[in-house]
């Protein structure tokens, strides 16, 4: 990732990985992962993984080490999230991806 992009991740975020659902349904989350991100709140339509269009009014990029999947919630600001989609961004250099775009 160029160092540029990385500045611009300086926000705090807390990622709640989903573990697997208990025999009740209830689901059930590992330790949280503390990372920093960009957030970016616009409106704009995604496709859910039911393949699903969906809104999502609040964006975040986080750098790909990064663990994450869709399954997962997201805290910021005192508020959790359930993720509604995720979209990579891949070096134009390398190939690699290099930031994950969270849409919630």
């Amino acid at each position: 990732m160029f160092e540029s992009l990385r500045n611009w991740l300086s926000i705090p975020l807390k990622i709640i990985p989903f573990v697997r659902r208990d025999g009740t349904g209830e689901a059930i989350y590992d330790e949280a992962i503390y990372t920093k991100c960009y957030a970016q709140g616009k409106v704009t339509l995604v496709r859910d993984v039911y393949g699903n269009d969906v809104v999502s009014q609040l964006q975040f990029y986080i750098d790909s080490c990064v663990p994450i999947k869709v399954t997962d919630k997201v805290s910021f600001n005192g508020s959790d999230y359930n993720i509604k989609a995720l979209s990579p961004y891949y070096d134009g250099n390398t190939g690699d991806i290099s930031i994950v775009v969270v849409y919630l």
